[in-house]
């Protein structure tokens, strides 16, 4: 069958994700560096949900939620995820909140949430 047309975004929405572009590559090339703490932790297959901060010609990581791999497809499969041990939970969070990626696109003053799965490419 064919696919579903996708339904038309708001005004201005394209040309604002056309003008992110660059700063989520930057981000996603430094979450790219952050992996190995990601795995050491034991969440190489986990979903983070990432609250984001903007500085000047950086961002800075200020939360960080952790889903289990295939939560998204709980409420669609009727199967739940494996639960995330509580600890490799909070290594992973020591890890990454505060840290600084450097994003040369960056402009200070913008917060946004980002959804990142280590190995992810952007």
């Amino acid at each position: 069958p064919p696919a579903a047309p996708r339904a038309a975004l708001p005004a201005g929405v394209p040309e604002l994700q056309r003008a992110l572009e660059p700063l989520r590559r930057e981000v996603f090339a430094g979450l790219a560096e952050l992996d190995g703490r990601i795995e050491a932790c034991g969440l190489r297959d986990a979903g983070l949900g990432l609250t984001l901060e903007t500085l000047d010609r950086s961002v800075r990581i200020l939360e960080v939620e952790v889903a289990p791999a295939g939560a998204a497809t709980e409420e669609a499969t009727g199967v739940a995820p494996a639960p995330l041990d509580a600890r490799a939970v909070a290594c992973a969070r020591g890890a990454l909140e505060r840290t600084i990626i450097e994003a040369p696109s960056a402009v200070k003053g913008r917060r946004w949430q980002m959804n990142y799965s280590p190995g992810s490419k952007p």
